[in-house]
């Protein structure tokens, strides 16, 4: 009876050291302090690998290789311990061992970020651009969103022969692909004319780039004032064969073909939005073939409902077209006029006049003076604002065949010549 209770009094305080002893071994591994594990008593493979990675951190390099190689005796295959065996090479050994070191380790832990980190800034050092693209793809595969990698293949798109590798891997459609166009909201100045290159190139693949993609990226060329590239190259895509003109879509056919799309965020083609202000809709043309825009309005407020962003060169233009009205008023409910993109500053507009004859086609033209410097018109829009009415009232629009072409300038007349 008392041995039975010895042993049982021994195997509690057995157990309750090795629960103890656990617990720590589990805390210094989630605080990351794996040399706390050694004064426990505690030496596996694992801790030496853990204990290796901490000393990397700490730029013990010496001692990481030490605990690493003493982890690999154990098991040749921990992951942690020929990463870290790797940087220690890296540091105060051989380049080239390194090198082989972490293109072990790679496969030994495919999911290992630092060790797929190491190997492609090494590649795109070494200008592999290829190899190096699997390891960034590699990084991405776990977490489509990150942010680091997505803006170092950005960079990677700055040379020739990293910008081809890029789209091949694009042309894949790896799963982080929309990820990589979203993050070209944010892209730094210098990198839109190698963004640029690499769209025009992924065009050239079996996965071309398309209008979703491409927004953020047209979004913002217009925010650095480079909206004359964003609009070459949504021609390009968009409207290959046709040379890049003022306006685009200026009769709505394009428009009525295309699904609708969330108008906040159209670029250079035209954006439409829905409200109890009123709403702009592509719609058969009166009398005749083909489509024309429909711009209904209440009279409740004032709303863009249809919109253009422009590029226009400073210099002067001649905004034409043709209305049509449900009565003589209802050109007094709408707005046609093209505004500087930043600070909404009007540089020309139709004239909304009354008495207009209802039910046929009248021709409209207007002047429009970009102003030349850098005032912060580099870029413009045309747009169709309803307007508020005293009491509301619906009244219905139509508009086609709009256009917006250059105007030469004037010739100077010559001096006048007086004699005396």
């Amino acid at each position: 009876m008392l041995a039975r209770a010895v042993v049982g009094a021994v195997l509690v305080l057995w157990l309750g050291k090795l629960i103890v002893t656990s617990a720590l071994v589990q805390i210094a591994l989630n605080e990351q302090q794996p040399e706390l594990l050694g004064k426990l008593g505690v030496e596996s493979p694992r801790l030496l690998a853990e204990m290796a990675g901490a000393a990397i951190g700490n730029e013990d390099y010496a001692r990481a290789g030490e605990l690493a190689r003493k982890a690999l005796v154990e098991a040749p295959g921990e992951p942690v311990a020929i990463r870290a065996l790797g940087l220690s090479e890296d540091a105060i050994g051989d380049p080239q061992r390194a090198a082989a070191i972490m293109a072990l380790s790679a496969k030994w832990g495919w999911r290992d970020r630092p060790t797929q980190a190491w190997l492609y800034q090494r590649l795109v050092i070494n200008e592999d651009y290829a190899t190096a693209a699997m390891h960034g793809d590699a990084i991405l595969r776990q977490n489509p969103t990150f942010e680091p990698m997505l803006k170092a293949f950005a960079y990677q798109a700055t040379t020739p022969g990293g910008r081809r590798a890029l789209a091949d891997l694009l042309a894949a459609r790896p799963a982080w692909r929309k990820n990589y166009f979203a993050a070209l909201v944010e892209l730094e100045p210098q990198l839109v004319v190698s963004a640029d290159a690499l769209i025009r190139e992924l065009a050239t693949t079996a996965a071309p780039p398309t209008r979703e993609e491409v927004i953020p990226f047209m979004g913002r060329t217009v925010q650095l004032r480079q909206a004359n590239r964003g609009r070459a190259l949504w021609f390009a895509l968009f409207a290959p064969g046709q040379s890049p003109s003022p306006l685009y879509d200026g009769g709505f056919e394009a428009m009525a073909s295309q699904r609708s799309l969330n108008g906040q965020d159209r670029v250079f083609e035209w954006a439409t939005a829905y409200s109890a202000n009123g709403y702009a809709e592509t719609v058969q043309r009166r009398g005749a073939q083909g489509s024309a825009l429909q711009v209904s309005v209440s009279g409740v407020g004032n709303q863009r409902l249809a919109w253009q962003t422009l590029a226009l060169q400073p210099g002067r233009y001649e905004v034409s077209g043709r209305y049509s009205v449900d009565d003589a008023e209802a050109l007094r409910g709408v707005d046609l006029r093209v505004a500087c993109y930043v600070g909404n500053r009007e540089l020309g507009k139709l004239d909304s006049r009354a008495g207009v004859e209802p039910d046929r086609w009248h021709v409209f033209r207007f002047v429009v003076d970009v102003p030349a410097g850098s005032d912060g018109c580099t870029t413009q829009f045309i747009g169709f604002e309803g307007k508020a009415s005293s009491p509301p009232r619906e009244q219905l629009i139509w508009f086609d065949d709009l256009a917006i072409a250059r105007q030469a300038a004037p010739t100077p007349a010559p001096p006048i010549s007086i004699r005396r």
